[in-house]
């Protein structure tokens, strides 16, 4: 059993920053096949390194080092595209029997599962303003247990959940 950094006697420090909520979001849910994202903790704003770095943040390969090294950068770890299709599965499997159903059910079912669930989902109103709630309820949960992880307490309050909590 992995005990924490507290109890092995570690001094971990927290890193409190102002966190730009829909670039982490966007970094957890849409990750980029060639680039990896990473959460400034002095900014707050998420770095986008693509193919190994981008001297678009002005930083120098020693700079991006010492960044990663000293835990300034941290790596925001997408969510696999297997939970994101679990996640829309259990939804699904939620809904009452109807046409809604059927067609999220038959999306699910396509080559490119979330793109035709997004799709799809389009054509009924309600379900999607449940679906953006439930979604955005789990990705809060995935991005709280991320910064607790990483020893990140964050100034700003999350902005609010979308849609409705309940489909009825």
């Amino acid at each position: 059993m992995a005990r924490s950094a507290a109890a092995r006697g570690e001094v971990r420090t927290a890193k409190e920053v102002a966190i730009d909520w829909d670039g982490v979001t966007r970094a957890l849910v849409r990750p980029a096949a060639d680039a990896s994202a990473y959460l400034d903790t002095q900014t707050g704003e998420v770095v986008h390194l693509t193919r190994g770095w981008s001297d678009d943040w002005g930083f120098s390969e020693a700079d991006l080092a010492e960044a990663l090294a000293s835990g300034r950068l941290v790596a925001i770890v997408p969510v696999p595209p297997e939970t994101q299709l679990g996640w829309r599965l259990a939804f699904v499997a939620a809904l009452e029997d109807d046409w809604p159903k059927d067609a999220l059910a038959l999306a699910l079912a396509s080559p490119s599962p979330l793109a035709a669930f997004d799709a799809s989902l389009g054509r009924y109103p309600r379900e999607r303003r449940y679906w953006l709630a439930c979604h955005d309820n789990r990705i809060q949960a995935v991005l709280r247990a991320w910064l607790d992880a990483n020893d990140v307490v964050p100034l700003n309050e999350p902005p609010p959940a979308r849609g409705a909590a309940d489909p009825a």
